[in-house]
């Protein structure tokens, strides 16, 4: 009878309070969940980070010159990012390189606080534990939307990246 009153004081304290079965992943900042635009394979000519609030900016930023550029990529950004959208709003530029390719980046955290924005980048790659080691390098833009006002008095971006290396059962396709 003891065991049986244990077990449903168990089984009611599990359902009141819930049991954590789920490995913790950071959660990402709010405004940043739909404002994030990731390039990877991009040229290694992009300057460092940087805030952007206007489209001059982007075009220093970027090394292209809009009237001799034929690149869809710079095509794409120049019409998306014009100055209307500068109107209000800011990018933050994050150029980024990893040492070999496959890796899958992600901003979970954008904080502007003071004269600084705060960003934490997740790259994780995904490795089989058969395969060859390959030295290629493979550049990120990671671009950040934002409010002019969030950034007005941003002068410095501090970036922070959390690499996590995951093996993949090649035979199950699942990772370990």
């Amino acid at each position: 009878m003891k065991k049986i009153r244990m077990f449903l004081c168990l089984v009611v304290a599990v359902l009141m309070f819930g049991c954590d079965t789920e490995t913790k992943t950071e959660e990402k900042t709010p405004e940043i969940e739909n404002n994030v635009e990731y390039f990877n394979s991009y040229s290694e000519k992009i300057r460092a980070n940087a805030i952007i609030k206007s489209s001059d900016e982007l075009q220093d930023c970027l090394n292209y010159d809009l009237e001799s550029s034929d690149s869809d990529f710079i095509n794409k950004l120049a019409a998306k990012y014009n100055d209307d959208f500068f109107t209000d709003n800011a990018l933050v530029a994050i150029s980024l390189y990893t040492g070999t390719p496959g890796y899958e980046a992600t901003v979970t955290s954008f904080n502007p606080e003071n004269e600084k924005v705060k960003v934490t980048i997740e790259l994780k790659d995904y490795v089989s534990p058969d395969s060859a080691s390959v030295t290629v390098i493979e550049y990120w833009l990671i671009l950040i939307e934002t409010s002019q006002a969030s950034v007005k008095n941003c002068i410095e971006i501090e970036v922070t990246e959390n690499k996590l290396v995951i093996e993949i059962d090649d035979e199950n396709n699942s990772c370990k």
